[in-house]
């Protein structure tokens, strides 16, 4: 598995095998406060790919801290390459890097 995550944000990056992956899964989690949410709006596939576009939610610093709450609320298109039905490759793209970068900072 390779998972290709474009935009400026710390998750930026590529990740290698299903450890990293996961890991970056686990890391966005943790950032977002648990509060990250993926829902789907379109998707479209043949037998080499699959296409879909979400709507990402999340919520940061919810907590009554003094510290105003951080939202992140943005498209994101992921592309799935496959291989005998199996995901291989992925490639994340939101549409809006720059609020997700500030989001995470």
């Amino acid at each position: 598995m390779i998972w290709h995550y474009g935009g400026t944000s710390v998750l930026a990056g590529l990740y290698v095998g299903f450890a990293e992956v996961f890991e970056l899964f686990a890391r966005r989690a943790a950032l977002s406060e648990d509060t990250y949410a993926v829902h789907l709006e379109q998707a479209i596939a043949n037998d080499e790919f699959i296409t879909v576009l979400m709507r990402c939610t999340g919520v940061r610093n919810a907590l009554p801290s003094g510290v105003a709450p951080k939202k992140l609320e943005q498209s994101i298109c992921y592309v799935y390459r496959l291989v005998q039905g199996k995901v291989v490759e992925a490639w994340g793209h939101p549409s809006d890097p720059e609020a997700e970068r500030a989001f995470y900072e």
